[in-house]
């Protein structure tokens, strides 16, 4: 795993670092990854650590020294009412109560690992936790912690986002739109991402529209002798590839 995706989820206080070593061991159970190697678990957790400590240090030199502790207790949930994993919630909640931990308290991090924030919270609201409002709210308690929260979380834990940008800058780039500059081809997709997302339709729009309207406009450029007009056989390489940008769109 990724260090920047275990190092996220500790920094969602409902998890915190145990919660990922509970996880750790889990996955490793689940999937028997410790058949070959029985400290893979072990390794993986210190590994961990260290990635995490690693990063708060960068933090904590970039920051300077964190100041004195304010109420920590602060939750926050979306209100919802679903049903929850409980299972999940009460064993990370049993890992905490068993463990020792031997960071020192004075320490932001060690303060905010020795924390057993799910004892101040219903396992109502656990699922639903809202971790961005709550880093809002304690921010002021956890000064470094916070700013890590702020650059880790907006990491895409996926790639499908950016995958589906190069797939759709191939789109954008047509036939009869090569003299897109790289300036002008982001103004382009950026554009109509935020026209599509204040209608909401993101999920649902197309290029097929402006496609048409885009020969349309070629061809009366062509007939006033002020474009050249485009071969059989270009017009059939740029079909192949809007049929490879389609064909990953769909997949993603």
């Amino acid at each position: 795993m990724s260090p920047v995706i275990t190092c996220a989820a500790a920094l969602n206080p409902t998890i915190n670092v145990f919660g990922v070593e509970t996880l750790i061991d889990r996955i490793t159970y689940a999937l028997n990854l410790d058949s070959e190697d029985i400290h893979f678990a072990q390794g993986t957790k210190t590994y961990f650590n260290k990635c995490l400590q690693d990063l708060f240090d960068v933090y904590l030199h970039k920051y300077g020294t964190t100041p004195t502790p304010h109420d920590t207790m602060g939750t926050s949930s979306s209100g919802s009412s679903r049903d929850v994993n409980l299972n999940l919630y009460k064993e990370m909640l049993n890992e905490f109560s068993k463990r020792a931990r031997g960071t020192t308290p004075s320490s932001e991090l060690g303060r905010y690992i020795g924390t057993k924030f799910l004892a101040f919270m219903p396992p109502t609201i656990f699922e639903e936790f809202d971790i961005l409002a709550w880093w809002k709210k304690n921010g002021a308690s956890f000064p470094i912690l916070s700013a890590m929260a702020r650059d880790v979380l907006t990491v895409q834990a996926s790639t499908v986002t950016s995958e589906s940008a190069f797939s759709f800058s191939g789109m954008v780039l047509s036939i009869r739109r090569t003299r897109l500059t790289p300036l002008a081809m982001e103004m382009c997709i950026c554009l109509k991402d935020h026209l599509d997302a204040m209608d909401m339709i993101q999920d649902q729009t197309s290029l097929e529209d402006e496609i048409q309207a885009e020969e349309i406009i070629h061809n009366n450029d062509v007939d006033l002798g002020i474009s050249e007009p485009v071969t059989d056989e270009e017009l059939a390489e740029d079909a192949r590839l809007r049929s490879s940008s389609s064909e990953d769109n769909a997949q993603d």
